[in-house]
């Protein structure tokens, strides 16, 4: 039975469901966001939808949630779109802009494209092909910066007054600044861009790397200017043949003129013709065929340089070796080596514990003085008779300005390249000390300097290789003397032989040879017909003979027979025996020429000594008796004479074999042999007048054994008590006046009974000096001799200093006559050098320019040429000894 229920209890029981309800709905409805979501960002496929929807989610929910989906796709999209929008606009633009360029292009007038047209014609007539190698645009870039570059002011206006920069630069000068740091303060006064001076400093290095010597002869070109083919024009293959590569009855280097199979080989014409072989002439005869000329050598001495001789197998040296500076001399040596070559090998004189002292003097009666290498000690030594700091300040100084002055030398030998006016500018610029006191006196100097001067025995004794008193040496010699012993002395191991084997074989490779014992008669000339005419490159005065000018075409020799040269002459011999013996008398003196004089000829008594040099305790350095106006003291020759050791010097301390000696294998090897060691000795002294007599020269060419005018001692004829002479460099003719002509000696053998006793006078002072020799001499079998008188050269004197005409080209108004050696310097193994040196360059032409203004010379030049290579020749031991018979066959 149905039964009516109470609406209030109805409602009461369904309240608590209904809240369930609602609740689970709300649940659900929570836990279905994440969903609804989903759905809203487009992530849920219909699947999900559908399962969405049978769960019962609120359909405006899932409405709304798809509406915010479809409002986030349409924005995405919306930015799709605005993106290729702008894309498409920019490439709108863009073809416009070109359909616009077109359109201008098409617009273009006729005429600009015809003007266009002909400039093209107009460049391809111009530049033809190289049109577009001058459009190209580095090209036009490069052009463009050479016309920066030209419009660049170079030289500008002087930043100060010229009489200002002069002054400035005459104080760098005084300064003693180098002569680049003048040219280039010079550069800055007078605004020089730095442009130019840089561009002229590198094209300069450029081209001294360069340049080739001049008058260079290239290898490849030298054929027929070896021996004899001057007059066969022989290919270079039999010039090859012809020369004398293996020398008969000589040293090994030299050819003997005695020999008939020398006479008939030698050359019939040769580029140059060197008259001496000492050191300075084989130096010039080398430098020249360095250059790839043919020198022919000729020495009228038995042996090369006329210093070394033979005795009981030995070889023994006399005559000036050593030389100081040796960096600078052995330098200028080492350019005329072959490459491989024996070089020189030097010894020091003297050892550490004895200061490397290298000369003892007798300087009149003050004893023996020592003289060691260093300029502190030559300071020092002067206290041994002259002690008190008052004296050792005073030639301190003085020593100092002996070095100041002596580092002007080299200019001033320099200067005898040129002519006086030249000679000049040069002593301007380098510094006129050296020359200043050419033409003073010793004693003129050292009056005023050093008032104590006769008791300051080493001051005293500083020039000692020749007998001159204070009052007759030039001064400028005792500087050179001084200035080359502050270094020390060095000695050539081998003796000369050693320099010869140097040297030698360079003159040999350019197809050139050395020839002892020939008698030169006299130099020939010719003469081109050109009126008169002043001598080339001299302001001396002089000019030629109004025939023409002449020049020398070769030498005569005493058999008749004449050797022809294409360039020149060179007279390494000495002023004397050129213009007494070999030039015409035609030929006047140079001009000063009457005023000088030849030293004294020397004797020199050699000696062996039975040991070696430890053995008899033998000094390295020389001894000197020098003789002052008070005499010498004591009980002793009153004469000049010099004493050494060669052995001494030499690290082994033997006397060398005379054969294979100086640097070949066997000199390198022990010495050979024998059943006796020698030490040699050699006494040097002045031949007096009983062998020689003094005759002059004189300016017209005759000679007389009395001067053309008596003139008092000094240059000018008022005496020394005048004012000293002007340098050199700057010469006034008024002070040379008329002199008493060249003054040299003719000379005859002494005699027997002469040199016997002179023999015996030198052994007993021999003892005197070095009692541990007594009874060590080897008298017997040629172990003592006195050879000469020789001839040394030009005496020291001041006339040699300032005489304007001595110079390279000695003989006035002939082209090619050159003087050499070491009377062109100073009478030393160095100045003799140096005077070779002076000679090449003179023969090969260099000049001023060359020289002072761009820094050329011979020695720099050689280092861009190639070397020959040295080819050592057998030892004449190992050669065929051969001499032809009179009927042509050859006996062994």
């Amino acid at each position: 039975m149905l039964s009516r229920r109470n609406p209030r209890t109805t409602t009461l029981v369904m309240t608590p469901l209904l809240f369930v309800s609602i609740l689970a709905a709300l649940l659900t409805t929570t836990s279905m966001l994440p969903r609804v979501t989903a759905v809203k960002l487009g992530k849920v496929s219909p699947r999900v939808w559908e399962n969405l929807e049978a769960e019962g989610i609120n359909a405006a929910a899932m409405e709304e949630a798809v509406a915010d989906a479809a409002a986030a796709a349409a924005e995405e999209e919306e930015e799709k779109v605005s993106v290729k929008q702008a894309e498409e606009l920019r490439r709108l633009k863009v073809e416009m802009a070109r359909r616009e360029a077109l359109d201008k292009a098409k617009d273009i007038d006729w005429k600009s494209t015809a003007d266009a047209a002909k400039k093209e014609r107009e460049l391809d007539e111009k530049y033809g092909v190289w049109k577009h190698v001058i459009l190209n645009p580095w090209f036009q870039w490069v052009m463009g910066l050479l016309d920066d570059l030209f419009a660049i002011e170079l030289m500008g206006e002087a930043r100060m007054a010229p009489a200002a920069i002069v002054v400035l630069l005459f104080m760098l000068y005084r300064a003693k600044q180098p002569l680049s740091y003048l040219a280039l303060a010079a550069a800055f006064f007078y605004n020089i861009h730095p442009i130019l001076v840089g561009g002229l400093t590198v094209g300069m290095k450029v081209w001294a790397l360069r340049r080739k010597p001049k008058g260079y002869v290239p290898p490849n070109k030298r054929a027929g200017v070896g021996v004899g083919a001057g007059e066969t024009g022989a290919t270079a293959d039999e010039d090859k043949d012809k020369r004398p590569t293996r020398l008969r009855k000589g040293d090994g280097l030299s050819a003997d003129a005695r020999d008939m199979q020398t006479l008939t080989s030698l050359p019939k014409e040769v580029d140059h013709i060197v008259l001496g072989s000492d050191v300075g002439g084989l130096y010039t005869a080398a430098l020249l065929a360095r250059v790839g000329h043919t020198v022919l050598v000729l020495e009228s001495g038995d042996s090369l340089g006329n210093c070394m001789t033979e005795m009981k197998g030995v070889q023994v040296d006399y005559g000036l070796l050593s030389v100081g500076k040796l960096q600078v001399y052995d330098k200028m040596l080492q350019s005329a080596y072959l490459e491989g070559a024996p070089a020189v090998k030097w010894s020091r004189v003297g050892t550490e514990e004895n200061g490397y002292s290298f000369d003892v003097a007798r300087v009149g009666n003050l004893g023996d003085v020592v003289y060691r290498a260093g300029k502190q000690a030559l300071i020092d030594d002067q206290v041994i008779s002259a002690p008190g700091p008052e004296n050792r300040g005073r030639v301190g100084m003085f020593v100092t300005r002996v070095e100041s002055v002596a580092r002007e030398q080299a200019a001033f030998w320099v200067g005898r390249l040129f002519g006086q006016k030249t000679a000049g500018w040069i002593a301007m610029i380098f510094g006129q000390g050296y020359g200043g006191i050419g033409g003073r006196t010793v004693q003129e100097v050292t009056s005023v300097t050093l008032p104590e001067w006769g008791s300051l025995d080493v001051m005293r004794g500083g020039f000692r290789t020749e007998n001159l008193g204070p009052g007759e040496v030039s001064f400028a010699a005792y500087v050179s003397a001084l200035s080359q012993g502050m270094e020390g002395l060095n000695w050539p191991q081998g003796g000369y032989r050693s320099v010869a084997r140097a040297l030698v074989p360079t003159i040999k490779k350019a197809g050139g040879m050395v020839l002892t014992r020939v008698k030169v008669k006299g130099i020939l000339m010719s003469v081109t017909k050109r009126g008169e005419k002043k001598e080339k490159g001299g302001d001396t005065g002089q000019t030629s003979a109004a025939a023409g000018k002449r020049r020398a075409v070769g030498v005569m020799l005493e058999n008749g027979l004449e050797i022809k040269c294409r360039e020149s002459i060179i007279g390494s011999s000495g002023v004397v025996p050129l213009f007494t013996q070999w030039l015409p008398k035609e030929v006047a003196l140079p001009f000063g020429g009457d005023h000088l004089e030849e030293a004294r000829p020397r004797l020199y008594t050699l000696l062996l000594l039975k040991g070696s040099a430890e053995e008899l305790d033998l000094p390295a350095s020389d001894y000197y008796q020098v003789p002052t106006e008070d005499g010498v003291g004591g009980e002793v020759p009153g004469g000049w004479f010099h004493v050494y050791f060669p052995s001494a010097k030499h690290p082994s301390g033997v006397a060398a074999p005379a054969i294979g000696g100086g640097g070949g294998k066997k000199q390198q090897q022990q010495h050979l042999p024998q059943e006796q060691l020698y030490s040699t000795c050699v006494i040097e002294t002045e031949a007096d007048d009983d062998i020689v007599e003094a005759c002059y020269r004189r300016m017209d060419g005759s000679t007389s054994s009395r001067p053309a005018v008596q003139i008092a001692p000094g240059l000018a004829a008022t005496g020394p008590t005048a004012p000293p002479s002007p340098p050199p460099s700057l010469p006034n003719a008024g002070v040379f006046g008329p002199g008493p002509g060249l003054k040299y000696y003719k000379m005859k053998q002494p005699s027997d009974a002469k040199i016997r006793r002179l023999q015996q006078m030198m052994m007993k002072r021999l003892v005197q000096l070095y009692p541990q020799i007594a009874g060590q001499f080897e008298e017997e079998h040629g172990g003592i001799q006195t050879i000469g008188p020789f001839r040394v050269g030009l005496s020291h004197r001041p006339a040699r200093f300032v005489a304007p005409g001595l110079r390279t080209r000695i003989a006035p108004g002939v082209e090619n006559v050159f003087l050499g050696g070491g009377d062109l310097v100073l009478g030393t193994f160095g100045g003799s050098v140096m005077g070779g040196w002076l000679a090449a360059h003179s023969a090969l032409g260099y000049g001023a320019v060359d020289l002072l203004m761009l820094g050329r010379s011979l020695n720099e030049d050689l280092k861009n040429v190639p070397r020959g290579r040295y080819e050592e020749e057998g030892d004449e031991e190992e050669e065929e000894k051969v001499v032809a018979g009179g009927d042509g066959t050859k006996e062994e």
